[in-house]
């Protein structure tokens, strides 16, 4: 639960702090704060419990909004998906991932037969460790 949100709002009543900036301007900042702190409110309190945890997940979606697979936890057909990855690369990943351990870095996914620099140049924005 996320407790002390503040979101400073401008008014003739407040006096902030020379440089400081103010979140919200204008004669109906009192409206859209609690707007805000209501929607905020509705995604922080409200949970979904009827589907799968997004950490079950193998993708993730960076800021960018490019989707990452995490190549800790996907599966050969996800593994196939990516660029110049192939059933006999995708299997080698799962098998080094089984007898080595969970990959720290995704630049250690070089360490697994046929995927070298130039192979991850042309995956290293579509993947993730978690």
């Amino acid at each position: 639960m996320v407790s002390n949100i503040v979101l400073p709002l401008c008014t003739k009543d407040v006096h902030w702090p020379s440089g400081s900036r103010c979140f919200l301007r204008g004669r109906h900042s009192k409206q859209a704060f609690l707007s805000v702190f209501l929607a905020l409110s509705i995604v922080v309190l409200c949970g979904c419990d009827d589907g799968p945890a997004l950490t079950d997940m193998p993708h993730s979606f960076p800021a960018n909004g490019v989707e990452r697979l995490d190549i800790n936890r996907a599966s050969e057909q996800d593994l196939e998906t990516l660029p110049g990855i192939g059933p006999k690369t995708a299997a080698a990943v799962i098998r080094h991932r089984e007898e080595n351990g969970p990959f720290l870095r995704i630049e250690e996914i070089m360490l697994v037969e046929g995927i070298g620099e130039k192979q991850f140049q042309k995956i290293r924005y579509q993947i993730a460790v978690k």
